[in-house]
C-alpha cells in the first residue's frame, strides 16, 4: 500500500519550472521592450525636428494670386508676317502676372480668316518663311517663342509664347512693345496695348 501511494505522490508532483528559464524570458521581454522604446524615440526625434525645415512651394508670399490680362484687335496687323493679309483676322495678346505687379509669361495669337481654303495655304507658306527669315536675321532659332503655324480650311493661327525672362529690348516688339518702354506692372500692359487700339480686359476687375 505504501508503494502505490509513493507512486500517486510521484504521479501528481509536478517539478516548478526553474528560475534560469523564467530569467530568459524576462530577459527577451526587456530587450523588445527597449527596442521599441528606441523606435518610438526616433520617431518622435525626426516628427519633431520636421517641424522646423518645412518646405513650401511656389512664391513668397504664398498669398500671391496670378492675374491675368487679355487684349484683343480686330485690325491690328502683325508686322512680324504680314506679307499676306486677311481681311478677317483677330490679334490677341494673353499675359499672366505674379499679384498683378510683375510678368510671369506672355503669349500671342494671330488669327487670320481667308476667303478659301488655296488662299489660306499660300499664306501660310509665305507667312511662315517670312517670320522665320526675321528670326534668322536676329539669330534666334526657328523654335524660339515656342512658335506655331495651324492651319485649318481658311483660317490661319500663328501663335507665340515665352516667359517674361525672354522679353528685352531686341524681342519686345514680338509681342508689340516699343523697345524704348519699359513695362512691369499689368496696368503698364494694358496701357501699351490700349494705346494701340486693343480691346483689354483683366481678372484685376473682377477682384
Amino acid at each position: 500500500m505504501e508503494k502505490t501511494e509513493d507512486f500517486l505522490e510521484e504521479k501528481i508532483y509536478f517539478k516548478p519550472e526553474s528560475s534560469g528559464k523564467k530569467d530568459k524570458k524576462d530577459h527577451k521581454f526587456l530587450k523588445l521592450f527597449f527596442f521599441l522604446l528606441f523606435l518610438l524615440i526616433i520617431i518622435l526625434i525626426i516628427i519633431w525636428l520636421l517641424r522646423g525645415s518645412k518646405t513650401t512651394s511656389g512664391r513668397y508670399p504664398e498669398n500671391i494670386k496670378n492675374e491675368s490680362l487679355s487684349c484683343v484687335s480686330n485690325t491690328a496687323i502683325y508686322e512680324k508676317a504680314n506679307e499676306r493679309i486677311a481681311d478677317k483676322r483677330e490679334l490677341k495678346i494673353n499675359a499672366v502676372f505674379y499679384g498683378g505687379n510683375k510678368l510671369s509669361s506672355i503669349g500671342l495669337i494671330y488669327t487670320q480668316d481667308f476667303d478659301n481654303d488655296g488662299d489660306a495655304y499660300a499664306a501660310e507658306a509665305i507667312l511662315h518663311a517670312q517670320f522665320y527669315r526675321g528670326l534668322q536675321n536676329m539669330g534666334y532659332e526657328h523654335s524660339r517663342f515656342n512658335n506655331k503655324f495651324s492651319l485649318m480650311n481658311n483660317v490661319l493661327v500663328l501663335t507665340l509664347r515665352t516667359d517674361a525672362n525672354e522679353i528685352d529690348d531686341s524681342t519686345k516688339d514680338y509681342f508689340l512693345i516699343d523697345s524704348d518702354n519699359s513695362l512691369t506692372t499689368l496696368q503698364e500692359y494694358r496701357t501699351n496695348y490700349e494705346s494701340q487700339g486693343f480691346a483689354c480686359s483683366s481678372s484685376i476687375e473682377n477682384n
